[in-house]
């Protein structure tokens, strides 16, 4: 499936107007990084996408590998509380990855599973 262009559109005005407020609050070029996750990845037209980018910003886009991408998601909901066990999905590609956060004190030990949908 192709990133729709008027959504390429709207996500270069936005790092446009990030690239503002960077270059505002004295934050260099060299210390942004601009990621890319599933739908980037498995799009059709990724790479153009991702070239559209690099020419407005000057920004390379690096793909973010999926298994990264569950673990980031994890880590941000562990960060978020003092003490944190359970499980964690993350919703919203083509797959599922489900993190079980175990924290022993300032450590915490991610065991993920991967789900993928099938069609039928």
């Amino acid at each position: 499936m192709p990133i729709p262009p008027s959504t390429i559109d709207s996500v270069i005005a936005a790092l446009l107007r990030f690239q503002t407020t960077c270059s505002d609050f004295g934050v260099p070029s060299s210390n942004v990084q601009v990621l890319a996750t599933e739908a980037t990845r498995t799009a059709i037209n990724s790479a153009e996408f991702r070239n559209r980018i690099h020419e407005a910003t000057g920004w390379e886009v690096q793909m973010l590998a999926k298994e990264m991408e569950g673990r980031i998601g994890a880590m941000g909901v562990a960060s978020s509380f003092q003490r944190v066990e359970g499980l964690v999905m993350d919703l919203g590609g083509m797959y599922v990855p489900m993190y079980r956060i175990i924290n022993f004190k300032r450590s915490i030990s991610l065991l993920c599973v991967e789900l993928k949908f099938l069609s039928l």
